[in-house]
């Protein structure tokens, strides 16, 4: 049985982002310039490449991937003959792209032999509005952290060997309206593309950029988001070659794992509900996540769908509830991003004395949903995690690694601020993401150093990384030609009354 209100889609942010501040817009030029060469740490005190090309496993070394418009694919772009060029190192290399002003005229646009222009999305605003909170994004703050990361990849060879000159747009997300979010999204989009043309674009905004996915495919430049607030693997295959998520998983993968995760718990009952959002991507993949469940033995009884927006959800959980405790439905999986669903769902469920289990995933952002949600209604949840800094906090988190720490001491030295471990603020989280987002791609075409590199040829580059990066935020990535979006591995998840917090149990297992 399905239900659904009415369809609007909206994006509610609810996440770990520190306290407001000013949301003017700014533009800067990063200071310092490559500082060399294909050897080196990703400018965080990494293990460096040294001029070798990463091969993906079960691909041929030195074939790039084909893409539509890149060197290897037909398409939009015009490709050309792949020829030696200047690789890595100072020798030929015939494996890569041609450079050195020869073979290859892919369309390259935002990037000279000496620079290269990105364009950077940063949330602003106050999305706890709709909740009576104060909660919102201090610019100031976030907007520093990537001007110290920016920096600091020039210090360490900049990106494909080409010194980086950031443009910033700040996405307001107070009204999280999806008529106002593709508005502001879209535009940011045509200024970025049109106006000042950069040659591929990062996403910082925790409520998703997912309303301008289709403005970037468009005009042919590559996004690097941190999260997929709304993309499934068929959009994945739709908007390639220009969507990259290094360290998150499609919610596709997400309907296999989720289930698996939940029975390994020992989770699944003849009883359960999922709630959810009114999103084509949400209810195909909700599919496919309800086949995966009762494959393992679940029942789902019921499917609530609610527009994301707070009155949508209060009316929408306020029903669900009553009709979820009326069948006896006793595990409800939470099935849209962020951690507002729950706190609304939970809320009505505690009016109406009901306690059911939930269950969760990296989306809802755990470990803050547990700062705010009720012990008694979070008693017994469960689900899978693959993202530390959204899962685990307080004495479910393992202590910070090397490469968390390396990245908080390189924004530390240029910010003047204080980040000891992931969960300490809002601006510590905000920084692993930073690094990491810029690392990758840093570490990513380091091998385009000298040579051409188009717009299309990114995700090319991107596949050809394989298992090789060292991520900062995650316990592996693999990629592709078919897998842009890089976790590769997840662990179950469960909730903790003494400490009010998730545990990760059972060990790292592969996604697939």
């Amino acid at each position: 049985m399905t239900r659904t209100p009415r369809t609007s889609l909206a994006a509610l942010l609810l996440l770990f982002v520190a306290a407001c501040g000013s949301t003017a817009q700014v533009r800067t030029t990063a200071g310092g310039g490559p500082a060399g060469g294909t050897g080196g740490d990703q400018g965080l005190g990494l293990p460096g490449q040294n001029g070798t090309v990463p091969t993906a496993p079960g691909s041929p070394g030195g074939v790039l991937p084909s893409f539509p418009g890149g060197v290897n694919g037909g398409g939009s772009g015009t490709a050309g003959p792949v020829l030696p060029g200047g690789g890595p190192g100072g020798g030929p290399n015939p494996s890569l792209p041609a450079g050195g002003g020869g073979g290859s005229t892919t369309r390259a646009v935002g990037i000279t032999n000496t620079e290269v222009k990105i364009g950077v999305i940063i949330a602003a605003g106050n999305p706890g509005t709709a909740f009576g909170s104060g909660f919102g994004y201090n610019t100031e703050s976030t907007t520093a952290i990537v001007k110290a990361m920016v920096e600091e990849v020039n210090a360490s060879g900049g990106i494909a060997g080409r010194k980086v000159i950031a443009s910033y747009a700040y996405n307001d997300n107070t009204n999280g309206d999806s008529s106002n979010q593709t508005q502001q999204q879209n535009a940011i989009c045509t200024r970025f593309t049109e106006d000042e043309k950069v040659f591929a674009v990062f996403a910082f905004n925790p409520a998703g950029v997912n309303y301008a996915y289709d403005c970037f495919a468009k005009h042919q430049t590559p996004i690097i988001d941190t999260l997929l607030a709304d993309a499934d693997t068929r959009q994945m295959a739709e908007l390639k070659p220009w969507l990259i998520a290094p360290i998150y998983v499609n919610w596709g993968r997400m309907a296999r794992v989720l289930p698996q995760a939940l029975a390994e718990s020992g989770f699944l009952t003849k009883k359960m509900g999922v709630f959810s959002y009114d999103r084509p991507t949400l209810r195909r993949t909700q599919k496919a996540l309800v086949a995966e469940i009762e494959r393992r033995g679940g029942k789902v009884l019921e499917t609530v769908y609610a527009d994301a927006t707070y009155d949508s959800l209060a009316s929408t959980s306020a029903s669900a509830v009553l009709s979820f405790k009326r069948q006896g439905i006793d595990r409800v999986v939470m099935w849209a991003p962020q951690c507002g669903p729950l706190i609304v769902f939970a809320g009505q469920a505690k009016s109406q004395q009901y306690a059911p289990r939930y269950g969760l995933t990296t989306y809802n952002t755990p470990s803050f949903c547990a700062t705010i949600v009720p012990a008694e209604q979070l008693a017994g949840a469960a689900g899978a995690g693959f993202l530390m800094a959204n899962d685990v906090s307080g004495t479910g988190a393992p202590p910070p690694t090397a490469r968390e720490k390396a990245c908080f001491a390189r924004i530390a030295k240029r910010t003047g601020g204080t980040y000891t471990q992931r969960g300490s603020s809002g601006d510590a989280g905000f920084a692993l993401g930073v690094c990491e987002e810029l690392g990758f791609l840093q570490f990513a075409l380091r091998p385009a150093t000298g040579l051409h590199v188009g717009n299309a040829d990114v995700a090319g580059y991107v596949a050809r990384v394989g298992t090789s990066y060292p991520s900062i935020n995650v316990p592996r990535t693999r990629f592709g030609a078919d897998k842009l979006d890089g976790a590769d591995q997840y662990s179950a998840l469960d909730f903790h009354a003494d400490c009010k917090c998730f545990h990760y149990k059972g060990g790292w297992r592969d996604i697939g």
